[in-house]
């Protein structure tokens, strides 16, 4: 049964906002590297570039997940500073393989120093994480943030190898998000249940609600930046040949395009002047039709973990994270 806000009325705010005490821990979180750490230098660049700023979509999610849990959220404060800061090395590491120059309206890292330095920076940060995680004493939570880190690797890999061999399918599409992506949402979505020491059922759920939240996430970012300029280099994916689902959705309903990128023409030339605006709506409703299957885990969810409850009830359990999911949908940026 699909739980939705029609069935009740008005009486849940399923929409409205996410828990003060979310925004507030939030708000409080610092997400920089010490200074004290490790060199300054290294530890500036951080602080100034990839973390500096940025939407913290992942740790807002991961502090809405301990809040439908339970959770004290400044117990899980960890949590959201490690996924965040795990997402801001894989930022520094994207902006020298894609040769970026810009991030979140300024200079890119990779730009700011060097690429050998970006990389550095990236490496660090990741062992950083790993470390902080391993004080939590909960060895789940750094084997599954262990298995982030190598799907990151993996995802970059793939995208690489569908680059050099212009081979592109939506099969290969999904399972690049699903490493690059999705992998950090599910991260976000299990890892306070691994901190609760719950049951294995409510992990599993969780993760796969992660995987849809994430893969959506991805489409809808296709779908965004094949409508408008972002804050990234415009066109840069397109300018390195790289093919994401808008790209794919025009090239499988134009033949000749796609026959013309296989053999060897620069996908910005073959997609110059192209009207995407078929394609951009073929993605978003892929990504409607992934929040509608994260919305399906969530029922499972509500009625696994309070079963005697009334359907407001498990609505109002649920209700912050019906808001992340609207705002992944609705985002125009």
């Amino acid at each position: 049964m699909l739980l939705n806000s029609a069935q009740i009325g008005h009486s849940v705010p399923i929409w409205d906002a996410l828990p003060p005490q979310v925004l507030e821990t939030l708000g409080e979180i610092d997400f920089r590297v010490d200074i004290d750490s490790a060199r300054p230098a290294l530890t500036e660049l951080l602080n100034r570039t990839v973390l500096d700023g940025g939407k913290r979509l992942r740790p807002m999610l991961t502090l809405v997940v301990g809040h439908v849990l339970g959770l004290k959220l400044n117990d899980i404060v960890p949590l959201a500073r490690a996924i965040e800061q795990v997402h801001a090395a894989s930022l520094a590491h994207d902006d020298v393989v894609d040769n970026a120059t810009q991030r979140r309206g300024q200079d890119s890292i990779n730009v700011q120093a060097s690429n050998k330095r970006a990389v550095l920076a990236g490496d660090y940060l990741l062992a950083d994480v790993i470390v902080n995680l391993t004080r939590t004493g909960n060895l789940n939570l750094v084997k599954e943030m262990s298995d982030v880190i190598s799907a990151l690797s993996l995802g970059e890999w793939l995208q690489m190898d569908a680059i050099e061999k212009r081979s592109y399918s939506s099969e290969i599409l999904e399972q690049i998000f699903r490493c690059k992506t999705a992998s950090v949402m599910s991260w976000c979505c299990l890892a306070p249940a691994l901190f609760k020491h719950t049951n294995i059922k409510t992990v599993e759920l969780l993760r796969s609600f992660g995987d849809h939240l994430g893969i959506a996430f991805q489409l809808m970012d296709d779908a965004l930046d094949g409508s408008q300029a972002s804050q990234k280099d415009q066109n840069l994916d397109v300018e390195n040949n790289q093919v994401n689902a808008v790209a794919l959705e025009f090239l499988k309903d134009h033949p000749e395009k796609w026959k013309a990128y296989q053999e060897g023409q620069n996908l910005a030339s073959v997609l110059e002047n192209a009207d995407l605006s078929k394609a951009v709506q073929s993605v978003r409703a892929q990504a409607n039709a992934k929040m509608e299957s994260a919305h399906l885990i969530l029922d499972q969810l509500a009625y696994f973990l309070w079963p005697e409850e009334s359907l407001e009830s498990k609505m109002a359990h649920l209700a912050p994270l019906y808001f992340i999911m609207k705002l992944i949908i609705d985002r125009d940026h």
